[in-house]
């Protein structure tokens, strides 16, 4: 609270949501003087501005600075002469003069000091109008805190109109990364210089050496929020190279080595793993070996995809690089495959898999452990007699013999092409 002063009267403390009633307005002149000098008073503000912001030099702006001071100088002449405080919807036109600014990469803070310049220059002339009498002079002292709210409602729509524009420009981007990353998995090359700028800005050229990303939420978890926190903690892990969008329930990156090796990319990408893991949000992410040309884009996106299925819906990195042969070729997709499986072991799986699937999930949790039956009871959270019988169930059920390797690899591919589909 402060207290009263010339022209002042009830005052609310500053946030307040109700505009403040002045009960003793300044005489009406103050405020013709300020429309009739309003012309001379931009000019003025935008040499101030000019002289204290470097960022506006250069800009080219100089007609729109002015028409902009015009107005929010006609807001506080209105404000006076009609007795209540600036609010910020007192500018609903802000926007049109956030745009320019925003477009000439003048940033938010170089924005609001040059707001504040201009209201000095306001502030400047009415001193100087002041010195006239020692009324003019007695009545400018109660326009102190009128002034001080005209610059926090203006500063207040400033970066209102700021953040909308930087959300739809985000918006743009994150939708022309997509066109580019859906233009590569389709085997399209990228077409327009919008296309080539968002590459050259993420360190991308056609013949970059990348890794690929994919990241899904973890078993149990999941929602539109996980996707966007991974696209901005892979963002920061990379230091910005790459580009990362979500697309179709999960998080695709493209990664350049630049001047790194692979292993320190996938280093970066484990701590990214980590550092979700570390915020509450469990993904899953594989990711592939180095390619070289960006038209290899959908071969590398298949393998990294191979390595997050891999995990199971465990939450941290997989490359693709860990995951061995054999469990590769299980858990490649293939639809003539299909063709190559008993009809005893399909019928098993097929109506374990329409149910809860833990026959299915059984036997690759005791794939995954080595054969280990104790592991992978620890992995399904069930004790190990549970696995022995579900193993056993599945021997008499399949007529396959757990023990001879061939017969494990058909059982598990049986499981593999009926949860692709295929």
């Amino acid at each position: 609270m402060q207290p009263d002063g010339p022209g002042s009267g009830e005052i609310l403390v500053a946030g307040g949501q109700a505009p403040r009633d002045i009960d003793s307005a300044p005489p009406p002149q103050i405020a013709d003087w300020i429309d009739e000098s309003a012309e001379t008073l931009a000019r003025q503000a935008v040499q101030d501005i000019w002289e204290a912001v470097p960022a506006y030099r250069g800009s080219g702006q100089e007609a729109d600075v002015a028409a902009h001071c015009r107005q929010v100088f006609g807001i506080f002449a209105r404000s006076l002469r009609e007795g209540h405080e600036p609010t910020p919807e007192d500018f609903p036109w802000m926007s049109k003069h956030t745009r320019p600014r925003f477009e000439a990469d003048i940033s938010l803070v170089d924005f609001l000091t040059a707001f504040r310049v201009g209201q000095r220059t306001l502030w400047e002339g009415l001193r100087a109008y002041s010195a006239q009498s020692d009324e003019a002079a007695e009545m400018l002292l109660g326009m102190v805190t009128q002034l001080m709210r005209l610059i926090e409602a203006g500063s207040s729509a400033v970066a209102s109109s700021y953040f909308e524009l930087q959300q739809h420009q985000l918006a743009d981007l994150q939708r022309l990364q997509r066109d580019v990353l859906d233009d590569l998995l389709d085997g399209r090359a990228p077409q327009g210089l919008l296309s080539q700028r968002i590459l050259t800005d993420a360190g991308l050229a056609e013949d970059s050496t990348f890794l690929l990303v994919v990241a899904r939420p973890a078993a149990g978890q999941g929602c539109s929020d996980d996707l966007s926190e991974a696209v901005s903690a892979a963002t920061l892990a990379l230091a910005g190279a790459g580009i990362f969008v979500a697309r179709r329930g999960e998080m695709v990156g493209l990664v350049p080595l630049l001047d790194r090796t692979e292993s320190e990319v996938t280093h970066s990408l484990r701590r990214f793993a980590d550092e979700l893991s570390a915020r509450g949000t469990a993904m899953s992410v594989g990711c592939s070996t180095s390619q070289a040309g960006l038209m290899l884009a959908a071969d590398a996106y298949g393998a990294a995809a191979l390595a997050c299925e891999s995990l199971r819906g465990r939450q941290g990195l997989m490359p693709i690089a860990e995951v061995s042969p054999l469990t590769y070729l299980i858990r490649r997709p293939d639809p003539f495959a299909r063709r190559l499986l008993r009809e005893q072991v399909v019928a098993f799986f097929a109506e374990d898999l329409a149910g809860d699937g833990i026959y299915a999930d059984t036997l690759e949790a005791y794939a995954d452990s080595n054969l280990n039956v104790r592991e992978a009871a620890e992995a399904l959270f069930v004790h190990a007699n549970t696995v022995y019988y579900r193993l056993e169930r599945i021997t008499s059920s399949t007529g396959s013999d757990l023990r001879r390797l061939e017969s494990l690899v058909e059982l598990l591919l049986a499981v593999r092409v009926l949860r692709a589909g295929a």
